[in-house]
């Protein structure tokens, strides 16, 4: 009598402790924030949220499918991911099944342009130009005389060499923009010049002797 109780009250017993403890159904969620714009590899942070926490979880910051940096998620939930970046994105975190709405931070890139060689007229002179990064945008460099645009191009791939007509003296101003592709901002530089007429000699032969004689005969002296 007293094994067949037992039994009963084991059979009773049995479903309640086979019963699984609640698991909470809530998926998790990422936020992820960044700012908006940034100077090209100025190091910035990425931070956000993981909900609910996972202390210690890794989550992944990605541009599309490629991975940029790792972050640990603190107790809180929160996280910081530092990063110098190059490119403005969209970018995203993901952990398990989670995946933040995409950012994009815009990038001021880097423009260089210089004059290079004396300014004489009749001496070579060019404008030297980079930009980065390349994917930026085409370099565009004008020429400008009295007011007009005498040369106006635009050069792909992050550079620029033009050598610049100095066969008479005067002012010119070289202006070279970038032409931003997306997430770029697009940068300016001014370069006036002054071209002053060389210390010509007895037996010279340059252009700046040809540009003499052709004032010279506008003045009605003879000349060759």
């Amino acid at each position: 009598m007293r094994r067949a109780l037992l039994v009963l009250g084991l059979l009773v017993a049995w479903p309640a402790a086979a019963t699984p403890l609640p698991v909470s159904t809530t998926a998790p969620t990422l936020t992820l924030k960044a700012p908006k714009a940034t100077t090209y590899l100025h190091r910035i942070e990425f931070v956000g949220r993981l909900s609910p926490p996972a202390k210690d979880a890794r989550v992944r910051l990605l541009k599309g499918e490629a991975l940029v940096a790792y972050g640990h998620v603190r107790e809180d939930g929160t996280f910081r991911i530092p990063v110098e970046l190059g490119s403005p994105g969209p970018f995203h975190v993901a952990w398990l099944s989670a995946r933040s709405p995409d950012v994009t931070v815009r990038i001021r890139p880097r423009l260089d342009a210089k004059l290079v060689g004396p300014r004489v007229a009749g001496a070579p002179l060019s404008v030297e130009a980079t930009v980065e990064p390349a994917a930026a945008g085409p370099i565009r460099v004008q020429v400008i005389r009295g007011g007009a645009v005498g040369f106006d191009k635009r050069f792909p791939g992050g550079g620029a060499s033009v050598q610049l007509d100095t066969r008479k003296a005067g002012d010119l101003n070289v202006r070279v923009t970038t032409e931003p592709a997306a997430g770029y901002d697009s940068l300016r530089r001014e370069l006036p010049a002054k071209l002053l007429a060389p210390n010509l000699s007895l037996g010279m032969t340059n252009p700046s002797v040809s540009d003499l004689a052709r004032q010279l005969a506008k003045l009605h002296y003879a000349v060759p």
